[in-house]
């Protein structure tokens, strides 16, 4: 049997539908973001598979491209409190954006 070191998520229209706050996040502008979070939505089932991935002892990591303040927020919007770790745009800069590996090394 394989072992599974940790599972790795995207954010944006991966777990969250979120391609109605995409000028949020591509501008930096903060101003009318929790406004509009309700504007974005869970895939479902995304809670059910990250618990049973959690109850399996697996960590769980998010790696975006999206701003650390931006990804907390639709993040706590959503109820999702449950990722090991998180790495952002902020944690990475230009070069460490996805495709890069640099994020998860």
């Amino acid at each position: 049997m394989v072992k599974v070191d940790a599972v790795l998520f995207d954010l944006d229209d991966t777990l969250v539908n979120t391609y109605r706050l995409k000028k949020f996040r591509e501008s930096g502008d903060r101003s009318g973001l929790n406004e509009n979070l309700s504007h974005s939505n869970l895939f479902r089932p995304v809670n059910e598979i990250l618990e049973a991935i959690k109850k399996s002892d697996i960590p769980l990591g998010l790696v975006t491209n999206s701003p650390r303040w931006y990804t907390e927020e639709v993040l706590k919007f959503h109820g999702i409190d449950i990722f090991d770790v998180k790495v952002c745009y902020d944690d990475v800069g230009s070069e460490g954006v996805k495709p890069s590996d640099k994020g998860i090394r």
